[in-house]
């Protein structure tokens, strides 16, 4: 499944394609440890392109083995 930048997903969505809990992302956004995300009334989502960025900034690099 291809998503562009600004395709919006909800919190189940996002588990489901990181194969994490619905629940991890709750914790995360609740801690404000998680991507930027829209809240209207008591609906969730997050921009694609955020979660991408989040992402990118929580990547651990590690040494090529030889």
């Amino acid at each position: 499944m291809t998503y562009t930048q600004n395709k919006l997903i909800n919190t189940n969505t996002l588990a489901r394609l990181t194969s994490t809990s619905k629940s991890t992302w709750e914790k995360m956004r609740v801690e404000r440890r998680g991507p930027r995300f829209i809240k209207v009334r008591n609906l969730v989502w997050y921009r694609w392109a955020d979660i991408e960025i989040w992402m990118a900034a929580h990547e651990i690099k590690t040494e090529e083995l030889v």
